[in-house]
């Protein structure tokens, strides 16, 4: 059932109902209102407990004589008037033989038993009735027809059935204008979202009020949309990456491959008894296995650290000890090269070996990208959030619009270069995803004076009690 259907109906019950609840209401009411009359007509017109009551004693005569009888103390009727109307004609109720009343009184206001009965002999007048016992114990019963009354009633009644029913009706147009008004913003919705296009087309919902219930639910569409396009996007973008990682890896490894079949081959024809050349092909396998193998190790650096994605460690380390080690390495695999450190205190919480690392490939690109007088400065400090690692070399620098691909994977400035004139393009990727695993960041910038600045940014280490394997 849809919705329109289902609020309609429930307005229009909720509106019958409340109808019927007033219009009985009101029946009752008027109802009581009419007995009460009545029973206050019968009140003026009572009569002394005597026999034979003069016409004063009767009190005021309505326009139909009442009936009246009079019972003895033991039940017997003593006498009966019955009620005569302005035609002549006479009628009486059909009364039970014992009668129960309130109390005793002589007091024509007061305890008295009323109650409808039907005219005796099956006629079609309807009597009220009221009977009251005197102190002696004789009853008085008097009796007026209320048909008048109760025509007035059944007028009534039907009255507020039609005006039910009409008003139920004019409701129930009303309500279905209404409800139409209010489900067109939702209508329209839905015809918005029948007409989207597919993931990533950019299409959206027209979002009515957006304080309303329509207008919150389109704006939620809208955001799951917006999520969707940015999933399919980053599905898109992950797998150009993953192709375009294989398609680098692939041509990486092909190289070295070629290399290592060339110089089989040169054995198969007779180097083994050449010993030049069987030591120029003992070499070369050598060489270009240690390049496959370096080449394998970084690709798997990079697919744990992939994997891995927080950080393996709460280790506390210290940057300055490890930054200096590094140092201290890069001098004796580079001793031409002038290498200053300004190492400062700083403390961070991650994997020392990982973060040793993040320094080897900063100093190993220095190496392979600089020339050899070119002068590099490393240094380590430590702010309030922050401890910073920089190392900045005074070599040619890079391009400004190469700088925000320098850290993606295989990339390299110069894409003739071959792997041992420049390596393959993994250590600044593995700086990156390092620097991420660790929650911080690397960026890229020009040194003063010319040359290319590194600097790494984590978080510092919380001033919580150390680990006692802390560096």
């Amino acid at each position: 059932m849809r919705m329109r259907t289902r609020l309609l109906l429930v307005t229009i019950a909720v509106i019958v109902t409340t109808l019927i609840a007033a219009g009985t209401a009101t029946y009752v009411a008027f109802r009581s209102a009419v007995f009460a009359d009545v029973d206050q007509s019968l009140r003026e017109v009572a009569l002394p407990l005597r026999p034979d009551p003069t016409d004063d004693e009767r009190g005021p005569e309505p326009a139909v004589a009442p009936f009246v009888q009079l019972r003895g103390a033991d039940g017997t009727v003593t006498r009966t008037i019955n009620a005569t109307f302005p035609n002549g004609t006479t009628a009486a109720p059909e009364l039970p033989t014992a009668i129960v009343t309130p109390g005793p009184t002589d007091d024509a206001g007061g305890p008295a038993a009323f109650f409808t009965a039907p005219e005796a002999g099956g006629g079609l007048v309807t009597f009220r009735v009221k009977a009251s016992t005197g102190s002696s114990g004789e009853q008085l019963i008097i009796a007026l027809p209320i048909d008048d009354e109760l025509t007035t009633l059944r007028q009534l009644a039907v009255i507020e059935a039609v005006v039910i029913s009409v008003a139920s009706l004019a409701a129930a147009m009303l309500a279905w204008w209404l409800v139409g008004i209010g489900l067109a913003p939702l209508t329209r919705l839905t015809h918005d979202t029948r007409n989207l296009g597919g993931a990533g087309s950019g299409d959206r919902v027209t979002v009515p009020a957006p304080t309303t219930e329509v207008g919150e639910l389109g704006k939620a569409m809208n955001t799951m949309l917006d999520d969707v396009d940015a999933a399919f996007a980053e599905r898109d973008a992950t797998e150009a990456r993953l192709r375009q990682f294989v398609a680098d890896a692939s041509h990486e490894l092909r190289t070295p491959i070629a290399a290592v079949s060339a110089y089989a081959e040169l054995f198969e024809l007779g180097a083994e008894h050449r010993p030049d050349d069987l030591r120029r092909a003992m070499t070369g396998i050598r060489s270009e296995s240690s390049r496959m193998g370096s080449l394998t190790e970084d690709l798997l650096t990079l697919a744990r650290l992939d994997e891995e994605g927080g950080a393996a460690t709460t280790r506390t380390v210290a940057l300055d000890d490890v930054a200096g080690a590094a140092v201290a390495a890069a001098r004796l695999l580079d001793p031409q090269r002038r290498i200053t450190a300004d190492l400062a205190p700083a403390t961070v919480v991650g994997d020392p070996a990982a973060l040793r690392q993040v320094l080897d490939n900063l100093l190993s690109n220095v190496r392979h990208h600089t020339p050899a007088d070119a002068a590099v400065d490393v240094r380590t400090e430590a702010a309030a959030d922050t401890a910073t690692i920089t190392v900045a070399d005074s070599g040619p620098g890079v391009p400004e619009d190469e700088m925000a691909q320098m850290f993606d994977r295989f990339w390299r400035a110069d894409r003739a270069r071959s792997r041992a004139n420049g390596g393959s393009g993994l250590g600044l990727a593995i700086v990156a995803a390092t620097a991420q695993r660790h929650g911080g960041t690397v960026a890229a910038s020009h040194t003063p004076g010319g040359g290319l600045t590194l600097t790494v940014t984590l978080p510092v280490a919380s001033p919580a009690p150390e680990d006692p394997a802390a560096t």
